[in-house]
């Protein structure tokens, strides 16, 4: 069994419901048969924690392996897809500017989510279909892009392609920055905080995708 405190996240019983978990004996779970129904997910509430079991059903018991952090292999490996996937469907329900991005993006384009650097699993990429970037997602202190600022807090930016040309005419120091750790000439750094137009991001990040899928 793995646990997941979620208390951050806006989750009411009723979004919850609304997803497909059901009340049994006053907890709420969700259950999904997955790869081809030979094994069934299995998510309980408890308090302010997610419960996840994985059960194969072709034994009718616990699959162990999915709560071994060692464990590998073709199986469990994609037990483990299906279970982050599920995840990020309910995260996404009661998220913040970050998440709602997240969300909006690999609904609209369909796109998987790679973790491009193995020894910062947090960083995200979003690629198209022939596995190109078009969306770094990353934490940094703000200080880094705002080289002035006192503020060493860390923040969540996503970094997307734009128009070389025009790079300049949208950076404002402020949530749009000359890119962090990618070409200058090429990319864009955009702090996802409340002081955002989610809208606006949202066009950027159709930008970035045009720009990177017809290259």
């Amino acid at each position: 069994m793995k646990r997941i405190n979620i208390e951050k996240y806006r989750l009411s019983d009723d979004i919850l419901i609304n997803f497909g978990f059901q009340f049994e004996e006053n907890i709420l779970v969700f259950q999904k048969n997955i790869l081809n129904d030979e094994f069934r997910m299995e998510i309980k509430l408890i308090s302010t924690d997610f419960e996840i079991e994985i059960y194969d059903l072709d034994f009718n018991e616990v699959y162990s392996l999915f709560s071994v952090g060692s464990a590998n292999g073709e199986i469990v490996t994609a037990i483990r897809e299906e279970v982050k996937d599920t995840l990020e469907k309910i995260f996404c329900l009661g998220s913040f500017v970050y998440e709602d991005i997240l969300c909006y993006v690999k609904g609209e384009y369909n796109s998987t989510t790679v973790q491009p650097f193995k020894s910062n699993p947090e960083i995200k990429a979003l690629v198209t279909a022939n596995d190109k970037w078009y969306a770094l997602f990353l934490d940094i202190e703000y200080n880094k892009l705002q080289k002035d600022s006192l503020v060493d807090s860390k923040v969540k930016i996503v970094n997307l392609k734009h128009i070389p040309s025009k790079i300049s005419t949208v950076i404002d120091n402020r949530n749009i920055f000359q890119a962090y750790h990618m070409n200058k000439n090429h990319w864009i750094s955009v702090v996802l905080d409340n002081n955002i137009d989610i809208e606006y991001v949202k066009e950027l990040i159709e930008l970035s995708y045009v720009l990177v899928n017809n290259k």
